[in-house]
């Protein structure tokens, strides 16, 4: 048994498997412990949701009934539902770094959106609120997942300039940028001079863009981070 005191034993190796993604790894946080622990999930969105959102959670309980309103957050607690007539709706909770609220997905809006609604997917509900003695939720018209809203709802691109950096050089670079992500949506520059004057100017029609996370990331490497805006398209 002294001879084979551990010696001449298999040694126990563990696989080599990759890191989680941010959001897989807040996911599997908040199911194993209820919260979660390294930040929020939204933390890292809440540019693309000042863009897009109109309202956080908390805003909303000051809204009258049948005001349209856009919130971004997580879907908790869905719950897939069948009324009496055989149609089936969706009910969940949700939540942005403010709190969280209910939200119903009624038949027509469910079969269009039903793909979107599971739990921790993050997503942009517009929608009607219902407020009625108290409690306040929210009826889905459109749901669109946070990783598709430039390019389903942004309706105009603006870039942000300080009036003094603006020289031929990034001129240049900045028509580079644009040019490989062409598109349909047009293009705004804000050119500012702190103090002085603020000037908003579209661009010409051959540089309308493709708006994309690739795009922010293209033009922020030009002009800097947080200079690059989307401007929401209304509910159709």
């Amino acid at each position: 048994a002294a001879e084979r005191d551990g010696a001449d034993l298999p040694s126990a190796s563990l696989p080599d498997l990759p890191d989680w993604d941010e959001r897989t790894r807040l996911a599997h946080e908040k199911a194993t412990l209820g919260f979660y622990v390294s930040g929020h999930p939204l933390e890292s969105l809440s540019g693309l949701l000042d863009d897009f959102a109109t309202h956080g959670t908390g805003a909303l309980r000051d809204l009258a009934s049948g005001t349209e309103a856009s919130v971004g957050g997580i879907v908790t607690d869905f719950r897939k539902r069948k009324s009496k007539k055989g149609a089936w709706w969706g009910s969940f909770q949700l939540e942005d770094l403010e709190g969280h609220i209910e939200v119903l997905a009624f038949p027509k809006a469910f079969e269009q959106f039903q793909a979107l609604l599971e739990n921790d997917r993050a997503v942009l509900i517009t929608g009607r609120v219902d407020a009625d003695e108290g409690r306040v939720r929210l009826t889905a018209d459109e749901i669109v997942s946070l990783d598709d809203l430039r390019e389903k709802k942004a309706e105009a691109v603006q870039v942000r300039l300080d009036a003094a950096d603006v020289d031929e050089e990034l001129v240049t670079r900045l028509r580079l940028a644009v040019e490989a992500h062409r598109g349909e949506v047009s293009l705004y520059l804000e050119i500012v001079r702190p103090g002085d004057f603020r000037l908003v100017a579209r661009a010409e029609p051959t540089l309308r863009v493709n708006p994309s996370r690739q795009l922010s990331a293209a033009l922020e490497s030009v002009v800097g981070p947080g200079r690059v805006r989307y401007r929401a398209r209304a509910l159709r």
